[in-house]
């Protein structure tokens, strides 16, 4: 596995535990906490804003003994520090910075891995680079017989990170490539983590197979995906008419093009000429990219067509051809063309020979089952079965084949990367009943709640040395649900900034996100909906510019605005304020108890069915009085930001209104 680090800049970053998270959740596997002034109490104070289920990704550079507190990934030390290998290494892996090869095999110890820097003209400290010469075979082969990897460290970037994987590095470590603008921190750890997958292929119009489907696949499975056009055909889902060759030079021509620019991890070759072309392929793609596994999708017939689409493909002998790529994968009929065989104990013997491996295709075989076969370049077998469905789809082997070389291309192995795949192509299989299916189904943890699930909802508000991030953070950690955005007194361009960070802070948590008052913000932002007050735009023209998916709610203060939110075909109402609350400007009129109990009576009589979200000074010791009226929930701002821990008392709050609501 190719690791990936992100290491922290020296001094605290503002949001700098909101940018983390989101890192984590995109993927990112470790960071090194590295803050040579900081102290242990802010150490503490940053892990715990850290989501739980990714603190285990954290390595320490100072104050270790938090790791005896946190369950965190480890430690890194110093070449001075290297005594306290003994004490910490029962606590998870021990990390070192080295800066030459002489060092590493100096060692007294194999840690998990070692930083070898500077490696390139360093980013974060100006004028800091080496001359060290550490492109060295010899001695980086060394190294990895003592059994340690060595991850690169020192002016790296998306480009130069490929020339290090290449080589044959364990990874890369980066600072200033991913913090020199926070703002768009994720979007620089996913340039550096997404690898490059192409696709060699024919052009299918339809684009449920061919080129055009295997890029659509490979986007739905986190890579990147180039396409090389080998064939132009004349296709649709169900009617194959005929194809048009693509010669070698225009297929040589369009790959060498891509890999001036790019270093594709694995490549996957379908539809193609004859044998003498894939060779030309492969042999291209091994003296560009050394290290690039090629997978060959043997396709010698058009799935509706009995015809055959070359009329002699192998004009070089199969044992060569195998020789050239990684994997091959052929169905029932392609096998019987290809070795003359099915024969499992004989498809080994070929896999053993070529030292390649062969993964047969049951999809066309009999049974309850469709079972494919893992044949491995050492001859052992592993088999994968998914139930069969009753739907058939145009496309299913391209699918599988790119499905492979994307999880091969995020680091799994053939095995893995085969079972993973054939249950992507069972869910592709049942994506509809036509014979074109979907390629990337959106993906979701669950539904977002809906209003009436929702007890408790929270409005943002400023708290001196609190920001946004952090108190949606908190909330959304204690239990919270539903979070407003509302900032008075900002700026567009402020109000954007901060929606950015709590939608994803609000997606991490499944929590619905709406934005007050501003409906052309919500709509840049794509939040789920929009609470607009009394004097703000009109429900009816809201929903027009957001769209009917969308939630739009709306403040109350009397019965007779709830019968113009009901005529307005609101979502959900907020009436109040129950008492006096400093948190909100020009208040109404307050109702307290007996102003929702005439409201709800209201509605009563009036056939009217909103639910209404009580809101205005509202405390704890509220609750049970507030709920017996049957209201759907409460909004809540001060009294969770002011509160000592606010975490604490959100998980508090959500878990007393439910007990109360549902009572």
């Amino acid at each position: 596995m190719f690791r990936q680090i992100v290491i922290t800049t020296p001094e605290w970053l503002e949001d700098e535990a909101f940018y983390c998270n989101s890192l984590f959740s995109n993927g990112l596997q470790m960071l090194h906490l590295r803050k040579p002034n900081a102290t242990e109490a802010e150490f503490s104070c940053f892990i715990e804003k850290i989501e739980p289920r990714y603190r285990n990704r954290i390595v320490l550079h100072s104050h270790y003994d938090l790791v005896k507190r946190f369950p965190l990934k480890g430690v890194h030390l110093k070449m001075s520090l290297l005594h306290l290998y003994d004490e910490y290494s029962a606590f998870g892996s021990v990390s070192v910075s080295c800066h030459s090869y002489e060092d590493i095999l100096s060692l007294p110890f194999t840690p998990t891995y070692v930083f070898l820097s500077p490696f390139f003209e360093s980013i974060s400290k100006e004028g800091y680079s080496s001359d060290y010469q550490f492109f060295d075979e010899e001695k980086l082969s060394a190294v990895h017989q003592r059994g340690v990897a060595v991850v690169a460290l020192g002016g790296i970037t998306a480009e130069n990170a490929t020339r290090c994987r290449n080589f044959g590095f364990d990874g890369v470590a980066v600072i200033g490539y991913v913090w020199s603008r926070p703002e768009v921190a994720v979007g620089q750890y996913l340039k550096l983590s997404t690898p490059t997958v192409v696709s060699i292929a024919g052009f299918d119009p339809s684009s449920g197979a061919g080129v055009s489907s295997d890029l659509k696949v490979m986007e739905a499975h986190g890579v990147y995906g180039l396409g090389v056009v080998s064939a132009l055909t004349y296709q649709n889902e169900s009617e194959f008419q005929r194809s048009e060759w693509c010669s070698n030079e225009q297929v040589l021509n369009q790959l060498s093009l891509l890999l001036d620019k790019h270093t594709p991890a694995v490549a996957k070759v379908g539809m193609i000429k004859d044998s003498e072309q894939l060779m030309q392929v492969a042999a291209l793609l091994k003296s560009r990219c050394p290290s690039v596994k090629i997978i060959w999708d043997p396709i010698l017939k058009a799935t509706a067509t009995k015809e055959k689409l070359h009329e002699a493909f192998f004009s070089v002998p199969l044992k060569e051809v195998l020789a050239t790529v990684d994997l091959v994968t052929p169905n029932l009929g392609e096998a019987q063309s290809i070795f003359g065989t099915t024969d499992l104990s004989e498809l080994a013997a070929y896999a053993r020979e070529a030292q390649t491996a062969i993964l047969l295709k049951g999809g066309h075989g009999e049974g309850n089952a469709s079972v494919d076969t893992l044949l491995h370049s050492d001859g052992h077998l592993t088999t994968f079965a998914v139930p069969r469905v009753p739907f058939d789809k145009h496309g299913t082997g391209c699918f599988l084949s790119s499905a492979i070389a994307a999880y091969v291309a995020l680091g799994k192995d053939w095995a893995d990367a085969c079972a993973l795949a054939q249950r992507e192509v069972l869910n592709f299989l049942k994506s509809n009943a036509s014979r074109l299916g979907f390629h990337a189904m959106q993906k979701r943890s669950a539904d977002l709640p809906s209003v009436g699930e929702c007890s408790v909802m929270y409005i943002t508000d400023h708290r001196d040395g609190y920001t946004i991030a952090e108190q949606v953070e908190a909330v959304c950690r204690g239990g919270v649900r539903w979070v407003q955005l509302r900032m008075k007194n900002a700026t567009d361009e402020e109000m954007l900034a901060e929606g950015w960070k709590v939608k994803e802070i609000c997606r991490r948590y499944n929590a619905v996100f709406v934005i007050n008052d501003r409906v052309h913000i919500a709509r840049q932002l794509d939040a789920d909906g929009v609470h607009l007050g009394l004097s703000d735009m009109d429900p009816v023209e809201a929903r027009r510019i957001l769209g009917a998916g969308k939630i739009i709610g709306a403040t109350c203060n009397t019965c007779q605005d709830l019968a113009l939110r009901n005529s307005q075909q609101v979502d959900y109402v907020g009436v109040g304020p129950f008492r006096f609350t400093t948190t909100k400007k020009n208040l109404s009129p307050m109702l307290g108890l007996e102003g929702y109990k005439k409201i709800l009576d209201f509605c009563k009589e009036n056939n009217i069915h909103l639910p209404m979200f009580a809101i205005g000074g509202i405390t704890e010791d509220d609750l049970p009085s507030l709920f017996s009226v049957d209201i759907a929930g409460i909004a809540l701002s001060g009294t969770i930001l002011r509160a000592d821990d606010p975490e604490k008392a959100a998980r508090r709050i959500v878990l007393n209104s439910n007990k109360v609501k549902y009572r």
